[in-house]
């Protein structure tokens, strides 16, 4: 009988070991799988989420170190009255950690945190800091920073990549404004002049490929069987120049403008210049583009002909709409996904005119969103229906730039995308509640 019972007690020991040991070797497999971030990140192309809006941009100012910029409006920060003359203060806070990605994982870097107390009188539009991050040349990182208002209790969260080699050269260029303050996103409006700053420049010259850029064609919709992306081959104007840090650059045209120390090398920055109210719809020819993705081909084209756009524009939304209070509704949302669209996801061409600025206009804000090291994942769920929508956008950073995200297109997305043009041009918002 005992022994019977130490016989059992053994087995059962065995299987334990043996459960211990599968979940052990489950754990091992699964962390050589791609890393996904665990929340819902659909925040970060959300205004609405946060009162803070702060911009980002990386500079590579040696070989193991990187500078991150950052800059907020005062007008988004709360202040109080501290102390006995009741100066006007905000307490803000920045988190941020670095993560070194081969393409399929994550490993931390770098993390570190700062506290500043910003004075409000005289602080000016905005403030600006920066700080220093750790990460060495040759390697590809994902930046997560958050962004509390202390006194208010609110935050943002925003993500960067940060890209330390050499054929994806962006962030070893400084792009400042005449005053030497950062340039945010290489995005230029009307006439101002700028300064270019790097570490270790290759030469004494600077050589600058002008692209017209107002011909770059539109995304097809989400279900077409291929998207060749589009190329830069052959630049309209080259431009050579004397470098020196005091140099001032003057943009003279709209367009891409791709600058570099040597022309054999793949290490350059793009600048893209927009017209003065940019990212906004300014303009009565500017109401017509966006309208390619939920016009047919003959309706476009007589848009674009149209010798008035703004009348054009105005009789295809009321037609869509049913009457012309609708139609302003309607309007106001679709030109305000088109402005945050070039906000958020301009790169060397508007942001409306990118993949995800066109699913961002038709579908909205995405209601879930997910990144690994090398996508984005945005999902949207229909009310009353199990149904979920997804798409997939891969990163492939090129030499003209780091924000670039293709999206994986499928003949699945047909259903949901010919439901979201019905639904815009029969009065209602798709996916809208």
């Amino acid at each position: 009988m005992n022994k019977t019972k130490g016989s059992n007690r053994g087995k059962i020991l065995a299987i334990i070991i043996m459960l211990v040991v599968i979940r052990f070797i489950l754990s091992c497999s699964s962390s050589s799988k791609t890393t996904t971030e665990k929340w819902n990140l659909s925040s970060i192309y959300n205004p609405s989420k946060s009162t803070l809006h702060p911009s980002y941009k990386i500079f590579h100012n040696s070989q193991n170190t990187s500078l991150l910029y950052l800059k907020v409006y005062i007008s988004e920060l709360f202040f109080q009255p501290v102390g006995e003359k009741g100066a006007s203060v905000s307490e803000v806070g920045i988190e941020y950690a670095l993560n070194e990605t081969d393409g399929k994982s994550l490993v931390l870097a770098d993390t570190g945190h700062y506290n500043y107390t910003i004075q409000k009188e005289g602080a000016g539009q905005f403030f600006l800091s920066q700080i220093p991050i750790k990460a060495e040349t040759g390697k590809s990182y994902r930046l997560k920073v958050i962004m509390r208002d202390k006194l208010r209790k609110n935050f943002n969260l925003s993500f960067l990549e940060v890209e330390k080699r050499p054929e994806t050269g962006e962030q070893f260029f400084n792009i400042t404004n005449i005053e030497r303050i950062p340039v945010f996103k290489n995005i230029v409006t009307g006439n101002n002049a700028i300064r270019i700053y790097h570490a270790s420049p290759a030469s004494g010259k600077l050589f600058i490929s002008y692209y017209k850029n107002n011909d770059t064609p539109y995304p097809k919709p989400t279900y077409a069987v291929v998207d060749d992306p589009y190329v830069y081959n052959r630049y309209d104007t080259l431009y050579v120049v004397d470098y020196s840090q005091n140099t001032a650059l003057s943009l003279a045209y709209e367009g891409l403008y791709y600058i570099q120390f040597d022309t054999l090398s793949d290490e350059g920055v793009s600048i893209t210049k927009f017209n003065e109210g940019f990212p906004k719809v300014v303009t009565a020819e500017e109401l017509v583009p966006p309208l390619s993705y939920i016009t047919t081909t003959p309706e476009f084209n007589r848009l674009m002909t149209s010798t008035n756009k703004k009348i054009a524009a105005d009789k295809f939304w009321i037609k869509a709409a049913g009457n012309t209070d609708r139609a302003r509704e309607m309007i106001r949302i679709y030109y305000n996904r088109v402005y945050y669209a070039n906000y958020y996801f301009t790169n060397t061409k508007p942001g409306w005119k990118t993949d995800r600025g066109m699913v961002y206009i038709i579908y909205g804000a995405p209601h879930n969103l997910k990144k690994t090291p090398d996508s984005e994942i945005w999902y949207y769920y229909i009310k009353n229906n199990t149904e979920t929508i997804s798409f997939t956008f891969d990163y492939k950073p090129t030499k003209f730039g780091l924000n670039q995200y293709t999206l994986e297109r499928s003949e699945n997305h047909a259903w949901h995308w010919q439901e979201a043009i019905y639904s815009w041009t029969n009065g209602k918002i798709y996916l809208l509640d």
